[in-house]
C-alpha cells in the first residue's frame, strides 16, 4: 500500500511559455496563476493480481495532515478485508509492508 499526492488545478512546477514579440499578453499565451494549489492524497494497494480499494484522504473530516492515529483509524481498516481474503486464499499469514513514512 502506498500513497500519492496530486495537485488540483495545474502543474506543481514552473511553466515557461515562449512568445513572439507582441504576443506577451495574447490570451493563447497566458496561463492562470495559482497562489496555492489544493492537493489530494490517495492510497492504493495490491496483492498479486488482487487490487485493493482506492482511498482518498478526507481533509474536511479527518484533518489536513496525516498522523499515525489518522492512518490507523482511516486507512488501515480498508485493508482488513483484502488481508483476510489473501490469508484465506494462501492459507498463510500475509504481511503488510509500509514505506517507512512517519504516519505509517
Amino acid at each position: 500500500m502506498d500513497e500519492y499526492g496530486l495537485n488540483v488545478g495545474g502543474a506543481p512546477g514552473r511553466v515557461w511559455v515562449t512568445t513572439k514579440i507582441g504576443e506577451e499578453f495574447d490570451e493563447s499565451c497566458l496561463l492562470p496563476k495559482f497562489k496555492k494549489q489544493e492537493a489530494i492524497i490517495v492510497w492504493a494497494c495490491f496483492v498479486g493480481r488482487c487490487k485493493g480499494p482506492l482511498i482518498i484522504w478526507d481533509k474536511a473530516a479527518w484533518g489536513k495532515t496525516i498522523t499515525a492515529k489518522g492512518y490507523q483509524t482511516h486507512i488501515l481498516p480498508h485493508l482488513e478485508q483484502i488481508w483476510h481474503n489473501e490469508c484465506a486464499r494462501t492459507h498463510d499469514y500475509v504481511y503488510i509492508q509500509h514505506d517507512n513514512a512517519s504516519p505509517h
